[in-house]
């Protein structure tokens, strides 16, 4: 429908209110640090979010980078993770098309304009990489260490690169239940927790309450050995001649 319609649909995810936003920033910011980090000290000077409204294309570069010596601009594009190919290639060569104009306006005058995409080390990322290897080619010929060394001593001509740097690990989120709200707690019964009573031994468990019903089945305990059990009388004293046995009362005449 929407294709029909020539539209198109954004979905915005949202997660513990921001924290999906600063987990996600906190990858890409990581590796911007990284990459002013490198080109500095490869003599670039660097500009963070160089924002743009040029003819109404409006924008930003995540790092626009100036080599002095060779009069050469570099816009850098960073990725936590390959997103969707097509649009991270039409939005990279709008910033690349706009970056003269975007550098004169700080003063710099480029002869020549490259391209360097920075994603983030891992074995999505290189799976990815690997499945699209001739589109990612094609765009960004130069990979790895050569594309390191170019950044070093850039030379003359169209540049187009591909690093992959390690993104720092965020901080873990601890794990915990998510209740309905029409659920009830888990409630154990009282005599199975434990408690710190006060002159009982730590750890012990306390007895059960008084009111609780024993089982039918429970034995009440055994007579000790060596010792027979009482019978149970009547609360007549009943003697015999002989043993234990019990006689009859005689009736005079």
């Amino acid at each position: 429908m929407f294709e029909a319609l020539d539209a198109s649909v954004d979905i915005l995810v949202r997660w513990r209110g921001e924290g999906l936003d600063r987990l996600l920033d906190a990858g890409h910011a990581s590796l911007v640090d990284a990459v002013v980090g490198l080109l500095r000290g490869s003599a670039w000077e660097t500009a963070v979010e160089a924002t743009f409204n040029v003819y109404g294309e409006r924008g930003s570069m995540d790092v626009l980078a100036w080599y002095p010596q060779r009069s050469t601009a570099l816009v850098v594009e960073v990725k936590t993770v390959i997103p969707d190919l097509q649009a991270m290639l039409q939005t990279l060569d709008r910033k690349v098309r706009l970056a003269p104009v975007v550098a004169r306006e700080r003063g710099w005058k480029p002869a020549a304009v490259g391209r360097l995409l920075v994603v983030g080390e891992g074995r999505t990322t290189r799976r990815r990489i690997a499945e699209h290897g001739a589109i990612l080619g094609g765009a960004f010929p130069t990979r790895g260490n050569a594309a390191r060394a170019w950044l070093r001593r850039p030379t003359e001509g169209a540049f187009g690169g591909l690093i992959l740097l390690p993104v720092e690990p965020a901080k873990r989120v601890g794990r915990r239940r998510i209740r309905r709200p029409d659920e009830a707690p888990d409630e154990a019964p009282p005599w199975t927790e434990r408690s710190e009573a006060p002159g009982a031994r730590p750890g012990a468990r306390p007895a059960p309450p008084a009111n609780r019903q024993l089982s039918s089945r429970q034995p009440l305990g055994r007579p000790r050995r060596g010792r027979r059990a009482r019978p149970i009388t009547d609360g007549r004293s009943d003697v015999g001649s002989e043993g234990t046995g019990s006689q009859e009362p005689t009736r005079e005449a």
